[in-house]
C-alpha cells in the first residue's frame, strides 16, 4: 500500500502522527508513506519513509479555494501527489477524537448524523491528536 500523510493536519502538531507513522511501520514495514510537513519536525521519520518539506501553515479557519491556494502547505502537497503519483490513501489528522470508536459513533447517530455521512474517527487512547 502506498500512503500519502499530512503531518500537519491535527490540532496537536506532527508528534502524534510521529509515533504513529513509527507504530504503523513496525507492523507495515513493506508499506510506503510519503509524509509531508514541517521537515526540521519530522526529520526522525527520514529513516523509514520520504518527508516532504511542506512549510506553509493551513489557518483552522481555511476554507477549501483557501486551502488549494496554498500550494506548499502539508495538505495540498499530499493531495497533490496522491492525484499525480496514484497513492491507494491519503490521510489527515482531521476527524472526530475520541478513545472509544463505538462511543464516538453512538454520538454521532444520537446529533442525527448517520451512516455515510459519520465523520472519520481518530481513536486515541487519550482522546486527542
Amino acid at each position: 500500500m502506498r500512503i500519502a500523510v499530512d503531518a500537519m493536519g491535527g490540532d496537536n502538531g506532527s508528534k502524534p502522527v510521529i509515533e504513529a507513522i513509527k507504530e504503523f511501520k513496525k507492523v507495515y514495514p513493506d508499506d510506503e508513506i510519503i509524509v509531508f510537513g514541517n521537515k526540521e519536525e519530522l526529520n526522525e521519520l527520514s529513516s523509514i519513509c520520504e518527508v516532504v518539506d511542506a512549510p506553509e501553515v493551513v489557518p483552522m479557519t481555511a476554507g477549501a479555494l483557501e486551502v488549494i491556494r496554498m500550494k506548499n502547505s502539508s495538505m495540498c502537497k499530499a493531495i497533490n501527489a496522491m492525484k499525480e503519483n496514484g497513492y491507494d490513501a491519503i490521510v489527515s489528522g482531521v476527524g472526530v477524537q475520541d478513545d472509544d470508536a463505538v462511543h464516538a459513533v453512538e454520538a454521532s447517530y444520537a446529533d442525527g448524523v448517520t451512516d455515510e455521512f459519520v465523520k472519520p474517527i481518530v481513536v486515541c487512547p487519550e482522546g486527542v491528536i
